[in-house]
């Protein structure tokens, strides 16, 4: 009893010194205090009861039991029972009061040994991970640049690789062959030296002196040789030889190594480097069969493989090695029960009899689209459109359009019964109304002129400018339509209004100057239709000129159909065909655009005299001695100063006076096609 007294008054003491303290001391110490007292009191009432057995139950229960015992304070203090809430607490065992329960200790032990591995990072590891950073910022910015293609890449790959070299020398870091790769990359894709193959094969030099080059390495080193095949060819080899005497973790796990080898010497263009690229595909055959047991199935050769030496011999014309190259690999396989020969091979021998010309290409390229078939291989939108295009390029093919266009029903039907990407571009429409444009058929004018309005209609798919100046090359060549050039100029408002509308259909000089070579050719119909050609012809010369229609200005062929429409359309007595000609020439020479053309048609319009007063005095004595035919390079620099094309021509001597005259409307020779469109070569006039 003398106990429990004595319990009852340590505890009143403490209630006391709890309440005239919590007027000096800090919240945060009451409340530490208070909250020390409630634990012992929970600690002790745990132990009476003895409902705990495990440290994990006792802080469950320690928690509500905290939690009521508050409550229950809360409601006592409010009641003004200061004495109660004394008396609640000291009614419990002397051993429950003197027992002090341990169970808690490891909490803190555990804290201590969490914050030890959390939260304190020792030196070395802060400095490896800066070290990391600082490396990842060099290589990512070498990254940038190069996909940026900046020449700089160079410069920045070095640096950061040296600088990477110097971490592995201190003992910090060691540099890691991705850097090395970055400085190949750099020099591959953004170097612009004929040298850039020897400065790759430096750095893989450099590279073997700090660590091991990979495959990938070479790659990159093989693909800067793309210019020297022969080189390109040497590193290849030199892989191969070290794969097997040095280090045999070199393997080859693709075939984008060799294939850029063979891709090299495929940009060749020549007969030769046809057959290289196939010696090398033989030999790399040969190898693959006899290299050692854990090598023979690393080099591969697949389908892309036998695409590029396919393609080689496409550039240089040869079809026949085309095919038999294709007819071989389809024997190869239905012996070895492979299955190579896929739709890329097949899109590379069409697209060779694309390449011909030849008066078979389109009838060869739907036999091979139907064996594609037959065999299985699905043709994609490539292979329907290298078929067109192989009908458009059919010369000699009188129903070359015919043809093409039923290729393009077929791939409509297709399409239809299968939704796919088989759905007719506007590159596959295009190709039809090319081939339509180089059809000498009456009909050609109307099916070219129905597709584009189709086209325009639906949208699906939407025209574009070639499709314009395609069917404008229809209108040029027709033959029957006396009103062509006033079609024309129709088709052309049509496409300036359409490109108000729509930003990407933006028309260009290749579109006025076919109006205007429709205009020229005009000659061989009545008086009306060249009145009304010779008005289209100035109206359309005088619109580009103006530079009303953006990012549209008259070039030299330009002027040579404008100065070619006047020699064919305006009589020849007439006191106007001088003076148009004269104007049109001063205006070319003030241009800086006085072409190849625009001096072959002078001639024709403006008389000699008229001709020698705007040629400076030296060449005028050299005309009048005779002794040296006058060429277009020796014109004033500044007449042609703006002329794209290097093209040369003599302007005829004296002695060709005595030729007979030539009926002043034009006979065709032959047609030119350049990149500005289509102009027809012809002789009309007298010539000086």
């Amino acid at each position: 009893m003398k106990q429990l007294v004595l319990c009852y008054l340590f505890f009143f003491f403490l209630n006391t010194l709890t309440k005239i303290h919590s007027f000096f001391l800090p919240s945060q110490f009451h409340s530490s205090f208070c909250n020390t007292k409630q634990v012992l009191v929970i600690r002790s009432s745990d132990q009476k009861e003895g409902t705990a057995s495990s440290s994990v139950e006792k802080q469950d229960g320690e928690r509500l039991q905290l939690d009521r015992t508050k409550e229950e304070r809360k409601i006592k203090q409010e009641e003004g029972g200061l004495l109660s809430q004394i008396l609640d607490d000291i009614i419990l065992s002397e051993d429950n009061m003197l027992s002090v329960d341990n169970s808690h200790d490891h909490i803190f032990d555990n804290t201590e040994k969490e914050y030890d591995q959390s939260d304190y990072e020792p030196s070395w590891r802060t400095q490896k991970l800066k070290l990391k950073s600082k490396r990842y910022n060099m290589l990512k910015e070498v990254t940038d640049l190069i996909e940026a293609r900046e020449e700089t890449a160079i410069e920045r790959a070095s640096s950061a690789t040296n600088k990477l070299i110097e971490m592995n020398e201190d003992g910090d870091y060691k540099p890691i062959v991705q850097s090395f790769n970055l400085w190949l990359q750099a020099i591959a894709k953004t170097s612009t030296s004929q040298k850039k193959g020897e400065k790759a094969e430096a750095v893989l030099t450099e590279m073997k002196k700090h660590c091991a080059p990979t495959v990938i390495s070479y790659t990159i080193a093989i693909t800067a040789y793309t210019d020297f095949p022969q080189e390109a060819e040497r590193l290849l080899f030199e892989l191969l030889e070290r794969q097997q005497t040095i280090d045999p973790s070199l393997v080859i796990t693709s075939s984008i190594t060799t294939d850029a080898v063979l891709h090299a010497w495929a940009e060749q263009g020549t007969e030769a480097s046809a057959e290289r690229a196939r010696r090398i595909l033989e030999r790399l055959e040969q190898w693959k069969l006899s290299a050692a047991d854990g090598l023979q199935n690393n080099l591969e050769t697949t389908s892309h493989t036998y695409s590029i030496v396919m393609n080689a011999y496409s550039k240089t014309g040869n079809v026949q090695e085309v095919e038999a190259m294709l007819a071989k690999r389809i024997y190869e396989d239905e012996k070895l029960g492979e299955k190579m020969v896929d739709t890329v091979m097949y899109n590379v021998a069409i697209k060779a009899w694309a390449l011909s010309k030849s008066p078979r290409a389109g009838s060869r390229a739907t036999a091979l689209l139907r064996q594609m078939k037959e065999t299985g291989v699905k043709p994609d939108i490539i292979t329907f459109n290298s078929v067109l295009s192989a009908w458009s390029k059919s010369s000699g093919h009188i129903n070359a359009a015919e043809e093409a266009e039923s290729v393009l029903k077929e791939m409509i039907v297709t399409s239809k019964e299968t939704p796919s990407s088989l759905r007719p571009n506007t590159v596959s429409y295009n190709t039809v109304l090319h081939a339509w444009s180089q059809s000498p058929q009456p009909i050609a004018v109307p099916r070219a002129s129905a597709m584009l309005e189709y086209m325009i209609r639906s949208q699906d798919p939407p025209p574009d400018i070639y499709s314009f100046t395609s069917v404008l090359n229809v209108l040029a060549k027709s033959k029957t339509y006396s009103d062509k050039a006033l079609k024309a100029r129709m088709l052309l408002d049509k496409l300036l209004e359409l490109s108000q509308q729509k930003k990407e259909l933006k028309p260009s000089v290749i579109a006025f100057n076919i109006v205007l070579n429709a205009c020229a050719f005009s000659a061989s119909f009545d008086e009306d239709a060249k009145k009304q050609a010779l008005q289209v012809a100035v109206t359309t010369f005088s619109q580009l000129r103006s530079g009303s229609v953006k990012a549209c200005a008259p070039d030299d062929v330009t002027y040579g159909n404008m100065i070619k429409a006047i020699a064919n359309l305006v009589p020849k007595k007439s006191q106007q065909r001088g003076k148009l000609g004269m104007t049109i020439m001063r205006q070319c020479m003030e241009d800086g655009l006085v072409g190849e053309m625009v001096w072959k048609e002078l001639p024709n319009c403006v008389s000699r005299k008229a001709l020698e007063s705007l040629l400076p005095q030296p060449l005028i004595e050299i005309i009048r001695r005779g002794g040296k035919s006058l060429e277009l390079v020796d014109l004033p620099r500044s007449w042609r100063r703006n002329v794209k094309t290097k093209a040369r021509r003599k302007l005829p001597s004296r002695k060709s006076k005595t030729r007979k005259e030539e009926p002043s409307v034009a006979t065709t020779r032959s047609v030119i096609k350049g990149p500005r469109g289509i102009s027809e070569a012809s002789w009309t006039g007298k010539e000086l």
